[in-house]
């Protein structure tokens, strides 16, 4: 994360050596995964997308229970949750350093205003979620484990990276990010970049989007079919991952004269009133003269009020 970083840190070539670092070591794997998967489709005499779902049933049931049936089984068992324990951490502490940098980088008068307040302010983030997943310790926690690793999983991180795709290149500008990255590197993104991020990575999103809803169906975990309620329960944590984004929006806007801006827009027009100079009377008046009379009564508002 850049709060991490020195200001030259060369980010072209971080984000490029993330994504094929995390590909690559996926395709490995894989190979390691679909191995063991085989080898317990050999020995039930089944294919091996009838083995398990993904998911945790998978990490949790179907691959220990392969690793049993294999020559030295503790050695590969020890090795195995010893990977994933160190995939887990590194996984929690990605998120939680994602979230409490955000928070203090953006309150940092406050919560950067001592090494304490930084301290006391990550213990309460920590103990907070901590309480927040003990559910899925319980005895039905698998389900419930299973039922937010596949909705907060998925339509929010697609729709969140779509917004910043939209929001940086086209909304900010890719030009000017293109200075920000000159200014730090020296160098600015040439035409393949800027071609990627501001076309070809927002339509990618969308049309796995669109694919994900189309196939979207109601979950299930070992024949148990989750009901409404609990897929009522998902779909409220999908939103509340993404509302904070138009929530916060709408409301910088307001804090920063967006009212006054809605309330200008919304008042009629200087010229609103009777057509005809002689109907603009009572408040359209003007000091209009009828049939030799001065009216009586009639306020210039228009020159009081350029607006009502």
């Amino acid at each position: 994360m850049s709060s991490f970083n020195k200001f030259k840190n060369n980010v072209v070539r971080d984000s490029l050596l993330v994504p094929f670092i995390n590909c690559g070591t996926s395709i490995y794997a894989g190979f390691v995964i679909f191995a063991v998967l085989g080898f317990m489709a050999n020995e039930r005499g089944v294919e091996v997308k009838d083995v398990a779902d993904q998911g945790p049933g998978l990490t949790f049931v179907v691959y220990p229970e392969g690793i049993a049936r294999m020559p030295v089984a503790p050695m590969w068992a020890i090795l195995f949750f010893f990977m994933m324990t160190i995939l887990g951490f590194s996984s929690q502490f990605s998120m939680m350093e994602t979230v409490i940098t955000s928070l203090m980088d953006e309150f940092s008068g406050v919560l950067r205003a001592s090494k304490m307040r930084g301290y006391v302010f990550r213990i309460i983030v920590c103990v907070v979620f901590f309480l927040f997943g003990l559910p899925m310790t319980a005895k039905s926690g698998f389900y419930l484990l299973n039922l937010l690793d596949n909705y907060v999983g998925g339509f929010p991180l697609l729709i969140i990276g779509f917004l910043e795709c939209i929001v940086v290149m086209w909304v900010y500008g890719f030009n000017q990010f293109a200075e920000d990255v000159f200014m730090m590197l020296g160098m600015r993104p040439n035409i393949i970049v800027r071609i990627t991020l501001c076309i070809i990575s927002p339509l990618l999103i969308i049309v796995v989007l669109i694919f994900k809803a189309i196939q979207y169906e109601d979950l299930t975990l070992d024949g148990y079919v989750y009901p409404q309620w609990a897929i009522a329960i998902a779909w409220m944590a999908v939103i509340s991952s993404v509302i904070t984004i138009p929530v916060w929006f709408v409301g910088t806007l307001l804090y920063n004269g967006g009212w006054k801006i809605i309330r200008e827009w919304s008042l009629p027009a200087k010229s609103w009133g009777p057509a005809e100079a002689a109907d603009k009377t009572g408040k359209y008046g003007n000091g209009v003269v009828l049939e030799g009379k001065e009216l009586e009564g009639v306020t210039n508002f228009a020159i009081e009020n350029e607006r009502f």
